[in-house]
């Protein structure tokens, strides 16, 4: 082990966007301020495909690896063939898979789960038989990434106990590390797609942030606003969706784009409520994001949502559209319930700042290399990075 610090090697093929772009900008600004840590390499999909920037550093090797973005055999091959060859090369000193896979026979390793779906029944069955078989495949390469890491890390407690029964790992090998909030960047100026949610009428919009996967279940959600408009009639619901979605335009639904960082702050300023109805979620990042804001969340009444929000949203039954109806028309209509809402929710977001996620995943890192928790130099002195400003959405 060198005596000026562990060199870091991250897997994260595959990271584009979304919370798992949140997450691994976040980690390596977190690592790269550390002062026991020497180095950290990243291998990475190119740049041309993902929709966010590295932070700036001397102390960070982006090692792009384009042909494995080829196909999902180019994946595995580099996983199960060439990452081993790559690892020797740099002269990592500890591996931390971020894609939920991978393995090294030569330094330590850890896994970091970022998905949820393989774990989730429900969810899966409403996918396509080839999606199913897609994620079968991925769990197993989780699978065998996990029992022969030294450490597995997840966000929640509910992801923990989900990897627990599905692959049989000793308890003490498995960590949660509750995740902070990542509060959205604001912008200086008001942003041109964000035109028509400024337009509608106040008190009366919804925002929807996600992506179109059908675990997401946003067909509940339209088909709840479509009966709610027959009540309130202003009512207007806003998806980060490509504006050329079939809905937009119709039954009061508006798509907005995936939204820039500093209009995703203004839309959840805008929203009179943001609404969650996906049927699992590794963490859920935008009804953090949105409690930030002071915007009252109303969630899918599923264990994800239940340990993050605790008791600072209002949760409803993600497979009866009635419900939904029900929950959305009575927090319109009921102004004193969504500032109790508003202030529940700053005291939790209070709490969610003092977390230190990546931080304790770093400490985990370092315990399994065996280094130590002390660093050599102070922390002052690394802080030699720059976050370049960019986006990354929460798809």
């Amino acid at each position: 082990m060198p005596t000026s610090g562990v060199h870091l090697a991250m897997e994260a093929l595959g990271i584009k966007h979304g919370g798992g772009a949140t997450v691994l900008k976040d980690l390596l600004v977190e690592a790269l301020s550390d002062p026991r840590f020497s180095k950290v390499s990243v291998f990475c999909s190119p740049r041309s495909v993902r929709t966010f920037e590295f932070p700036v550093s001397p102390l960070l090797n982006e090692i792009e690896v384009p042909q494995a973005e080829f196909s999902r055999f180019s994946r595995l091959w580099w996983l199960e063939r060439r990452m081993e060859a790559h690892l020797r090369s740099i002269d990592a000193n500890v591996l931390l898979c971020l894609g939920g896979a991978g393995r090294s026979s030569q330094i330590p390793c850890l896994t970091f789960i970022q998905q949820s779906l393989p774990f989730c029944p429900e969810a899966l069955a409403l996918l396509s038989r080839p999606a199913r078989w897609r994620i079968r495949a991925i769990s197993g390469l989780m699978r065998r990434s996990c029992q022969a890491s030294a450490a597995v890390l997840v966000q929640t407690e509910t992801m923990r106990k989900a990897v627990l029964t599905a692959f049989g790992i000793e308890p003490g090998r498995v960590h949660a590390f509750r995740p902070s909030v990542h509060l959205p960047e604001r912008c200086a100026v008001l942003s041109d797609g964000l035109a028509a949610m400024r337009k509608s009428r106040p008190g009366f919009r919804l925002l929807y942030v996600g992506s179109q996967s059908k675990y997401k279940n946003v067909k509940t959600l339209l088909a709840a606003v479509r009966k709610v408009r027959k009540q309130f009639a202003d009512v207007t619901l806003f998806l980060t969706w490509p504006t050329d979605h079939p809905v937009h335009g119709r039954d009061g639904i508006m798509c907005l784009g995936y939204l820039q960082a500093g209009a995703l702050t203004e839309a959840y300023q805008l929203a009179d409520l943001v609404v969650m109805p996906s049927l699992v979620e590794t963490v859920g990042l935008p009804m953090l994001e949105a409690m930030s804001m002071g915007t009252p969340v109303l969630a899918a009444d599923r264990p994800y949502a239940r340990e993050l929000c605790e008791d600072a949203a209002v949760f409803f039954d993600p497979l009866d559209v009635d419900d939904l109806v029900n929950r959305i028309s009575g927090l319109l209509a009921d102004n004193t319930l969504r500032a109790e809402m508003a202030l529940r929710s700053s005291v939790l977001i209070e709490r969610y700042l003092t977390f230190r996620p990546y931080r304790k995943m770093l400490d985990a890192v370092i315990e399994t290399t065996g280094a130590g928790k002390n660093p050599a130099v102070p922390r002052s002195s690394r802080n030699d990075y720059e976050v370049p400003d960019g986006s990354y959405d929460r798809q």
